[in-house]
């Protein structure tokens, strides 16, 4: 997606822009005007006010300019070139600043379809990629390259290409500040802390030059994975002169939160990125939903006048209806072909002054989003109305508004997690299991591992059976890189787990209720390293499952396992690291031939009283040859794979054979009988409820709200 037609335009930037004034009625000529390796369009033809745009192939771009519009008696501003035009090669940043490595090869200049490779010097470690591509937009493909000794409390944080960086201590409060080449911009930190948890501040800066752009998938990208943690782009308008701009939209549960969407419908803007814009704004109403946020909407499409799509005070403000309303909008200059952003803002401005007036703006974000080219040549500059909107947030929530708008991570909501491109660091790769917790238990001179799930800030979901031993020394539970985290009293086991409750009906170890709960001493401290995972049948979980918070438990199950077979994963660790499965949840039609397999395992005689209603199924090659789970899974989380907010289902129990004893691999396969059985957590409700819900008495630590 060119720049030209699509600018994504965040929370109260600063649209410094002019009028520009026709003189007489004469069309323009378009002698002289033609690019070379390139085509160009009109807007409106000849006539005065018509925008010429050139066109070039992927991985090039107009030079000297990309637009010219027409101000009559043969006239264009700017004025065309005297050398004509032409479509030049994209270039990207110079990569060669990796501090303490390699990089190859080393070039003047790096254009399209470039490559390069990143190696550390000794005793330094790798991360990012170890090799990136130039590529047609002007980016570099997957992470900055980064070599850190391990020395500081904060990890290296790197030197994006075309940047220099000021800084070298890596302890806590020190801090690193960015510049970039000249003729390159600056987006996200320019300056950053190492904080106290060992992450840096703010969001790592890159440098691009004026000509790059977003492609369709990176800003559907922009939409989708960065609201798995809070809503973060960064963005520059032309006159910014390469200054930081960030704003950023929490994700809170329980918050309240105004979005401005508008959508430019003027003249310079093409029929497909009309549409392609219209899909972003789709996606990110779809995303939101998965959030404990219930949004209201305001949504335009402008040009020279403002049309006012869905009434941020009117009922269909809310997502159920907006998407709907956005569905009708068609592509087409109804109201004019010029580009009035002025008038977008002072509509926008009169709402939020409404909202004032009534004295609901006080716990309420706002967020202003724009799809445009960022060209304006009617209604003035836009700069007034958007000091306007900024004095009326400083008016209600004080001069530290913007730190209002751009606070730290959220924490607060279960099941998210942040996928890692491309960066396989361990600190990195924790974000995409926060909830895991392994437990170590010493019995005697002996010691047995499980794994667990966080499923408060203070309450460790498990299995029973991990505690069956009645003399228990020690239990040691990990929390990402925390101490080792203390017990406030015994595990708390399911009252109806009775492991020998079935031996003389052919069936030596029975693992029916087979759940506990260990209540540590203290909460956990939340973080983007650590959070808990979604459990069934509440309040939480049903907004993570994109559903209405009137939907019962029993909806809730009916919804996400209604399939034959329900993709799933766990989390394993192999070697001290982590390694994530897949595999199928077999249901229905499926799930006699699985639990069926249980007549396979040691010590048991009929599959019928060995596995009961209260089990989920996985393993075989029913589907495909799946993942199978080791010994020391016992008590980890089966989540569902699909979801955008993670959701556990089951907790791991036993299996029909551990493949894994004698294997030199971390993710042993499946044979067709090999069978994994998980406690349907849809039918543990009542002990969980008991324990983790709200207590008349229990006031030392934070309840989940369960649902009928």
């Amino acid at each position: 997606m060119r720049p030209e037609i699509l600018t994504l335009i965040y929370s109260l930037i600063l649209c410094l822009v002019c009028t520009v004034v026709s003189s007489g009625v004469s069309v323009c000529s378009t002698d002289g005007m033609s690019i070379r390796g390139g085509e160009y369009s009109l807007s409106n033809g000849s006539n005065v006010g018509s925008e010429l745009l050139y066109h070039c192939p992927d991985g090039y771009y107009p030079y000297p300019k990309r637009m010219h519009r027409c101000l009559g008696n043969n006239r264009w501003s700017p004025s065309p070139s005297r050398r004509g035009s032409e479509c030049r090669v994209m270039t990207c940043p110079d990569p060669s600043e990796l501090r303490n490595g390699e990089v190859s090869p080393g070039l003047l200049r790096y254009v399209v379809g470039d490559q390069t490779t990143y190696e550390c010097h000794d005793g330094y470690a790798f991360a990012g990629s170890a090799s990136r591509v130039c590529q047609s937009n002007g980016k570099w493909s997957g992470d900055t390259p980064i070599c850190d000794h391990g020395s500081g409390h904060c990890r290296d944080p790197g030197v994006p290409p075309g940047a220099k960086r000021n800084g070298n201590m890596l302890d806590i409060g020190d801090r690193v500040s960015y510049e970039c080449s000249l003729g390159l911009m600056l987006l996200g930190s320019k300056e950053r802390i190492c904080l106290e948890g060992g992450d840096w501040s703010g969001t790592e800066p890159v440098c691009y030059s004026k000509n790059y752009y977003d492609t369709p998938e990176e800003v559907s990208k922009y939409f989708s994975t960065s609201l798995e943690n809070r809503l973060a782009i960064s963005g520059l308008d032309d006159n910014t002169d390469g200054q930081q701009v960030q704003r950023s939209i929490q994700m809170r549960q329980g918050g309240k939160l105004h979005i401005y969407i508008a959508l430019d419908n003027s003249g310079s803007i093409s029929r497909d990125n009309f549409t392609v814009a219209k899909n972003c704004v789709t996606a990110l109403i779809n995303q939101i939903s998965f959030f404990e946020v219930i949004p209201r909407y305001g949504i335009l499409s402008f040009a020279s006048e403002v049309n006012e799509i869905v009434d941020i005070f009117s009922p269909s403000s809310h997502s159920d209806m907006v998407l709907q309303n956005l569905n009708n909008v068609t592509y087409g200059k109804l109201n004019g072909t010029g580009s009035n952003l002025s008038k977008v803002f002072k509509k926008i401005h009169e709402k939020m002054a409404v909202f004032k007036e009534r004295n609901e703006l006080e716990d309420t974000q706002q967020a202003i989003i724009m799809f445009t080219d960022g060209k304006t040549n009617m209604g003035g500059s836009a700069e007034p109305t958007v000091i306007r909107i900024r004095n009326l947030m400083e008016e209600i929530h004080g001069k530290d508004w913007q730190k209002y708008l751009d606070e730290s991570n959220s924490v607060n909501l279960c099941g998210l997690s942040w996928d890692r491109d491309g960066d396989d660091s361990t600190t990195s790769k924790r974000q995409e299991y926060p909830w895991v917790v392994t437990i170590s238990v010493l019995v005697g001179n002996e010691h047995s591992s499980c794994m667990g799930a966080l499923v408060t800030p203070r309450f460790v979901l498990t299995a029973a059976h991990c505690f069956r031993e009645k003399q228990i020394d020690m239990i040691k539970v990990k929390v990402s890189d925390q101490e080792d985290m203390t017990l406030e009293q015994k595990p708390i086991i399911h009252p109806e787990y009775n492991v020998f409750k079935k031996k003389d009906k052919g069936v030596s170890e029975f693992y029916d209720y087979d759940v506990a709960l260990l209540k540590l001493n203290s909460d956990v401290k939340r973080s983007k390293y650590i959070r808990p995972i979604c459990i069934p049948c509440t309040v939480s979980s049903i907004r993570a499952s994109g559903l209405h918070t009137s939907t019962t438990c029993k909806a809730q199950e009916e919804f996400l396992l209604n399939q034959n077979s329900v993709p799933a994963r766990f989390m394993s660790e192999w070697k001290g690291q982590m390694y994530e499965k897949d595999v199928q949840i077999k249901l229905k039609e499926k799930r006699e031939s699985c639990i069926k397999d249980a007549e396979e395992a040691e010590g048991i005689k009929n599959y019928k009283e060995a596995v009961t209603k209260n089990f989920l199924c996985t393993g075989g090659t029913d589907d495909k040859v799946e993942d199978i789970a080791c010994k020391g899974d016992s008590g980890g989380a089966l989540y569902l794979k699909n979801l955008k907010r993670r959701i556990q289902v089951g907790v791991i129990s036993w299996g029909v054979k551990d493949l894994c004893m004698g294997n030199n691999i971390p993710k042993p396969l499946s044979t067709a009988t090999t069978r994994d059985y998980h406690i349907n957590l849809f039918r543990m409700q009542k002990f969980l409820k008991e324990h983790l819900g709200e207590k008349k008495n229990e006031t030392n630590y934070e309840p989940l709200k369960f649902v009928d």
